[in-house]
């Protein structure tokens, strides 16, 4: 998984541009109201058993507000400290609308998803097999604040603050004394705030490509519940998941960077990448990498 992410790093990736960006561009895509995006991303916890995320969104602007719906497939190999901790794949609808006045930006989101977790043979004392497989699923719903502070006439600086709360159905293989070896759905619930700004600088020609660089501090009532698929705040990618034995308040850092590309009035390409800092147990990097088609 490390290898493909690599690879569209480098050839392919999804066009989110910085709020600042938008606002330079608004008036060269008043023609190309439409965009259509493809991505790819994981989070680099474990040696060999990533979580990773497939995307497809769909997003119209209209004049300053935007309406996208979006689809994403991820996958979760589970936890790899807890061997009965059964991995995931989960297909998400999101349908998200943003709108800006000034140098304000708001935007909100609501998520939906289905999620199908693996199955997994275990033996009982006697040697007799038994496959503990179920399917679960979740749901989210966020807002994010970003104002926009131009230093000049390239460079700009935006803080943003954002809220999510997220349900998620998790599942353990345990053991019953009445019963023997089961699985046991959880339903986990939680809030999650975050707290940064993006410095973002323009450069080529007409100022068609930027980068971008990203500091957070996040802080959730319970990490077990934290969304699994990517979300972007101002180009950046974050972390699929919690880590590995998440569950419970926790708080962290997050920082990263990211780079936007302007091929053509057609294609954008962009990649990004970030790093969680100060969580008790290991940390992780996250990758993203998209293309994005403007009509």
């Amino acid at each position: 998984m490390r290898t493909l992410c690599a690879a569209l790093a480098i050839c392919t990736c999804l066009a989110t541009p910085a709020f600042a960006q938008a606002e330079e561009a608004e008036e060269a895509t008043g023609d190309t109201p439409w965009s259509l995006s493809f991505g790819v991303g994981s989070s680099l916890v474990s040696d060999s058993k990533d979580p990773w995320s497939t995307s497809a969104d769909l997003t119209r602007t209209i004049g300053d507000a935007s309406l996208s719906l979006g689809f994403a497939r991820s996958k979760d190999p589970g936890s790899p400290e807890v061997p009965t901790a059964l991995g995931s794949t989960t297909n998400q609808f999101t349908l998200s609308g943003g709108y800006g006045f000034g140098s304000v930006g708001l935007s909100v989101y609501g998520s939906y998803g289905k999620r199908k977790f693996d199955g997994r043979t275990y033996q009982t004392r006697k040697g007799n097999p038994v496959t503990i497989d179920c399917s679960g699923k979740s749901y989210g719903l966020g807002a994010t604040a970003t104002l926009w502070l131009p230093l000049d006439e390239k460079t700009s600086i935006s803080p943003y603050a954002s809220i999510d709360y997220d349900s998620t159905e998790t599942a353990n293989a345990v053991v019953l004394p009445q019963r023997g070896l089961v699985s046991v759905k959880q339903k986990e619930k939680g809030t999650t705030g975050s707290f940064g700004a993006s410095l973002d600088r323009s450069f080529g020609k007409d100022a068609a490509h930027s980068i971008s660089l990203n500091a957070a501090f996040v802080t959730t009532s319970n990490s077990a519940a934290a969304s699994s698929n990517i979300k972007l705040r101002s180009g950046i990618a974050q972390r699929l998941r919690p880590l590995a034995g998440g569950g419970g308040s926790d708080s962290w850092f997050e920082y990263g960077a990211s780079l936007y590309f302007t091929v053509n009035d057609v294609i954008g390409l962009s990649v990004s990448a970030s790093r969680t800092a100060g969580l008790p147990g290991p940390q992780s990097t996250s990758l993203y990498s998209g293309l994005s088609f403007s009509f």
